[in-house]
């Protein structure tokens, strides 16, 4: 039995739940990206929260999503620290915000 949520919904469900650690603007960018990827592979996903929670992080910018990572990186700029961490997971850039979600790696 499987229940269809909208992109709406998915954003409410991981926002509401403080333990994720979303933001609501991170929320609904994670749940765009999710949805997408679903739609490009064609391939029905299940919702998982805590799968969620376990497999993506926000952080309130790039460099320290990287130092997170890379904690001697010399990389500075909010860009190249997108690129750096491009180059090892999927990175989603939260709108109007230098806040990003990586897929943990």
């Amino acid at each position: 039995m499987f229940i269809n949520l909208r992109t709406s919904d998915v954003t409410h469900r991981l926002y509401d739940n403080k333990d994720n650690g979303f933001s609501y603007e991170g929320a609904k960018a994670l749940a765009e990206y999710l949805e997408q990827w679903e739609e490009d592979e064609n391939i029905p996903q299940e919702f998982d929260q805590v799968a969620i929670r376990c497999n993506w992080s926000e952080y309130e910018t790039a460099k320290e999503a990287l130092e997170a990572y890379q904690p001697d990186s010399a990389y500075e700029e909010q860009q190249e620290c997108i690129d750096e961490l491009s180059q090892f997971t999927f990175v989603i850039e939260i709108p109007e915000s230098d806040r990003i979600i990586i897929e943990n790696f």
